[in-house]
């Protein structure tokens, strides 16, 4: 593991105090070098070419950030009001972090030749949280101190991995993704066709939309006729152009349908554990604390 870390910070303030660190990281992980040794150069190269007996992780950068500000009032700031100051002893407190998504191989749903590793990554990680307060100080030794804790302000949705039921559910997944162009390029020795995108793992379906299937073909005339059908959407390859499936013959799909399907992200299957698809939802947590 390598890499430099950076802090910011200001420990101290009337108004203001807080840090904010950034972390850039790498780590390789496997075996270094080779347990067996054989006289033959070339049972010596087949056996070096063994990945599963020499398997190494490359190194990829994981770099990730966190921030904590914390923004307040003086206790004695503002008028007063019946022996007490309104407008003190407020504090904003941000919790905020990032790092960079996880990265996986992944090659059409079998296994990757040599060569090709961690060529798909998860979209990055994000979280913001946010804490209000408020003292009040009715006596010398007492202190009353009003909270509101919200975690998730943004209420930001993160697809979990949880909601996979096995490696063909989270293939499915894959399969469905608009992956970019220079991604498909390497994944047609696996046989695999996709409507060329910038979907990346961890897009999702959006809430409530129904789901809208896409096939992707080389040619309208290469579909296993036993496997037309006219709900899904058929993107041709040869012509770069949208069709459906009526009446036993193929037509231009309706426009509106391709641009709702592409924005609303509705050709994406999604996991079949739908309960465990999405974690951390917006929560508000209201107290008090009482001090003497």
């Amino acid at each position: 593991t390598k890499g430099l870390e950076m802090t910011l910070s200001k420990p101290r303030g009337n108004w203001f105090s807080g840090f904010v660190n950034y972390t850039y990281m790498i780590r390789s992980s496997g075996r270094f070098g080779f347990v067996n040794f054989y006289e033959a150069t070339n049972a010596q190269r087949t056996y070096e070419r063994n990945l599963s007996a020499n398997a190494q992780s490359k190194p990829r950068p994981q770099p990730y950030a966190r921030a904590n500000l914390d923004f307040f009032t003086p206790a004695d700031f503002g008028p007063k009001l019946a022996n007490m100051s309104p407008l003190a002893d407020w504090r904003i407190t941000m919790l905020g972090s990032w790092s960079r998504g996880s990265f996986v191989t992944w090659y059409g749903g079998g296994g990757a030749p040599p060569g090709i590793s961690n060529n798909l990554q998860w979209k990055d990680n994000w979280a913001l949280d946010m804490r209000l307060t408020r003292t009040f100080r009715p006596s010398r030794d007492m202190s009353i101190n009003f909270f509101v804790d919200v975690n998730n302000v943004l209420n930001r949705r993160q697809l979990s991995t949880l909601g996979f039921v096995d490696g063909v559910d989270l293939d499915d997944y894959y399969r469905s993704l608009h992956l970019p162009a220079e991604k498909l390029e390497k994944l047609l020795g696996a046989g695999y066709l996709s409507v060329p995108g910038g979907d990346r793992p961890g897009d999702y379906r959006k809430p409530g939309v129904a789901f809208q299937p896409i096939v992707a073909t080389r040619t309208l005339a290469s579909v296993d006729p036993t496997l037309l059908h006219e709900r899904p959407l058929y993107f041709n390859y040869q012509d770069e152009s949208w069709y459906q499936y009526r009446n036993g013959a193929f037509v231009p799909a309706d426009p509106e349908l391709v641009e709702r399907t592409l924005k609303n992200k509705s050709y994406i299957d999604m996991p079949n554990l739908q309960t465990y698809t999405f974690f951390n939802p917006r929560n508000v947590l209201i107290g008090v604390r009482i001090s003497f």
